[in-house]
């Protein structure tokens, strides 16, 4: 399921986004305002640390990432509201209601997610709407890019061969892993025997249950760099990866587990938690050039006015 969803990092956040006393206007797009409080929600999705949100101000990076994102976001959205780009409440609902049962699988219930909410002066009710709102605002604004991506056989036909001429994978997959850290295995065998056994059970642990593989990743990876995001890598062409490791993916099904493999660095868990085809590279190339142009086009069109939320 897509990063977006409301995760781990939001039960660790949210009551500091939730609880604090004032809200601001931190921005106007052709009118439209953002709050500050939206971009607190936001920096949760972005792995940015709500801090940064409030303390640094508009000086600060993860200030200017965040409410990039919400502006171009509002762009896109009153462009599809133009277009008349229509989403159902069916689908809104289906999505909504995936990501609640994410959440209830990592807190162990409903009840224990209602608690939770309740704690941060929130109801189940208003926080399925939250979702609800957002999730209308992520579909129009990747339907309304969607439109203008062509998807003839030419085009990706075109795309295919600029490929093979630069010599760029056809095929990308999507891992996340847990590392568990080895210093030196030849001048300690015992401590890499050990990290191994430690790393042959929680691959046992994921396997009984792969939805879990995020949480376990965030208590037990020894990678800093994507603990935090349960251990997500990003997508990857396969064989950039240490060859123990791309062996390893490249036998992987849909939220397969490996058994632990060797990266040189320690023992590696890998999930497989999505794959592209060549059609699939594609539409994400051709996606993100379009996304561009269209948001360069709509900024050079917009009244966007920006405001320092500590002042």
């Amino acid at each position: 399921m897509r990063r977006l969803l409301y995760s781990v990092l939001f039960l660790l956040l949210a009551g500091s986004a939730f609880a604090a006393p004032a809200d601001a206007i931190v921005a106007r797009v052709n009118g439209e305002v953002i709050m500050l409080s939206q971009l607190r929600e936001a920096a949760l999705d972005e792995d940015v640390p709500i801090g940064d949100i409030t303390s640094a101000g508009i000086a600060g990076a993860g200030f200017r990432r965040t409410l990039t994102l919400l502006v171009d976001e509002a762009l896109l959205v009153q462009r599809a509201q133009k277009e008349e780009i229509k989403i159902d409440d069916i689908t809104i609902a289906r999505d909504v209601d995936r990501m609640i049962q994410e959440l209830e699988k990592q807190l162990g219930s409903h009840d224990a997610l209602e608690k939770y909410l309740k704690d941060h002066s929130l109801s189940f009710n208003e926080f399925r709407d939250m979702l609800s709102r957002r999730e209308r605002r992520r579909l129009l604004s990747t339907q309304v890019v969607a439109r203008r991506v062509k998807t003839d056989a030419a085009s990706i036909a075109d795309f295919e061969k600029k490929l093979r001429e630069q010599k760029k994978p056809a095929e990308t997959v999507r891992l996340a892993h847990i590392l568990i850290a080895v210093r030196d295995r030849q001048e300690d065998g015992a401590e890499a025997g050990k990290a191994y056994k430690t790393a042959l059970a929680l691959a046992r642990k994921a396997a009984s249950d792969p939805a879990r593989f995020g949480e376990l990743a965030r208590a037990n990876s020894q990678d800093a760099a994507t603990r935090r995001a349960g251990g997500d890598l990003g997508w990857l062409d396969p064989s950039s990866l240490n060859p123990a490791l791309r062996d390893a993916a490249l036998e992987l099904q849909m939220n397969d587990i490996s058994d632990p493999v060797w990266g040189g660095d320690g023992w590696h868990l890998l999930q497989l938690t999505d794959r592209r085809d060549m059609r699939d590279v594609y539409f994400a190339d051709a996606f993100a050039r379009e996304r561009t142009k269209l948001i360069e086009q709509l900024r050079k069109e917009a009244s966007i006015k920006i405001y320092d939320p500590n002042k």
